[in-house]
């Protein structure tokens, strides 16, 4: 299912090698989403988040961008559209909300699609009006480090951890027996993290997340929720940072009268409380460094990372599970 271009332009994934930072240290925050509702003036009544009459068919897009800040940053964006029959009991409603948030070490992303029909008329077999809901956020940090050795440009092993704690989750016809391949509905639920690292000696790499689900599909990954990076860099030397959290979500229900693959809704959600961390860790002993945003980064307790991976694939197979037995 393909994301409206706005949107998709909106969260495509950022070069950061190839970016010249404006400061050493920076975050940022952007959210974009998009309701519609494919009914006409003559045939439905429209209303917006606020019960405020709009015209039909009704398409309401929004961006919010922080730009690049030296603090905290949070953007939160919430819609939502409803399209009555003017002469029978049906309505069709779509619902997003996009909400990112960026601190150094830590990246928080959540969204929500929605899109259903009902109503007595839509309930008998009567034709419900298509709906699409539509969301994505962008959250990013940029920190740059210097490094302090115990002698004079003596080698420092740096290791750094990217763990990831999202989750997300697409369905369509809840409670229904209809096949969600063979359904008039989609949903979809992507999350990305990217964590690169360079240094003045032109060490570094990069570590890389991603995990998409399908309401007719199962879940493709790519990479690890919690993968390291070590690298080795001399004292003095500055090590940089940079790191973008993505997450879309989609939902389409295509309405219609009644068919035997006919469903009335669609929901797709990303969220983690704590979405994205960044742990360094200094191994070689006498060695530190300092943070141009002054951040001190945890560092991981041996163990917990592992144990954080295995809890997050457990709850994964657990809803896997649970989706397999309805």
């Amino acid at each position: 299912m393909e994301l409206l271009p706005f949107v998709r332009a909106a969260c495509a994934s950022l070069v950061l090698a190839s970016v010249a930072p404006a400061s050493a240290a920076e975050l940022r925050a952007r959210v974009s989403s998009a309701t519609s509702i494919a009914c006409s003036e003559a045939v439905c009544d429209c209303l917006d988040a606020n019960q405020q009459p709009i015209a039909c068919p009704a398409t309401v897009v929004d961006q919010q961008d922080s730009g690049p800040s030296a603090v905290a940053v949070e953007r939160t964006f919430e819609n939502e559209i409803e399209a009555f029959f003017q002469a029978l009991d049906g309505r069709t409603t779509t619902y997003v909300r996009t909400e990112g948030s960026a601190a150094f070490g830590t990246l928080h992303a959540l969204a929500v699609a929605h899109a259903d029909a009902g109503g007595e008329w839509v309930a008998n077999g009567g034709s419900a009006s298509p709906g699409e809901a539509e969301g994505s956020v962008t959250v990013e940090q940029r920190d740059t480090l210097t490094i302090q050795s115990p002698s004079p440009e003596a080698p420092v092993q740096l290791v750094f951890t990217q763990s990831v704690t999202t989750r997300g989750e697409a369905g369509v016809g809840a409670g229904s027996a209809v096949d969600p391949c063979d359904a008039n509905a989609a949903a979809e639920a992507r999350v990305s993290a990217l964590l690169a690292v360079s240094s003045t000696s032109q060490q570094g790499g990069a570590l890389e997340y991603e995990r998409i689900v399908h309401s007719c599909n199962p879940p493709a990954v790519t990479g690890e929720p919690v993968a390291t990076l070590p690298i080795t860099v001399l004292g003095g030397e500055q090590v940089t940072l940079a790191q973008v959290l993505e997450a879309e979500v989609s939902a389409r229900m295509d309405g219609g009268p009644f068919t035997d693959a006919r469903v009335l809704d669609a929901d797709a959600y990303v969220d983690g409380a704590e979405t994205v961390f960044v742990f360094v860790r200094v191994v070689t002993p006498g060695a530190s460094y300092t943070a141009e945003s002054g951040t001190v980064y945890p560092t991981p307790e041996p163990g917990a990372l592992a144990s954080a991976a295995a809890a997050l694939a457990a709850l994964c197979a657990a809803r896997r599970q649970r989706a397999g037995r309805t």
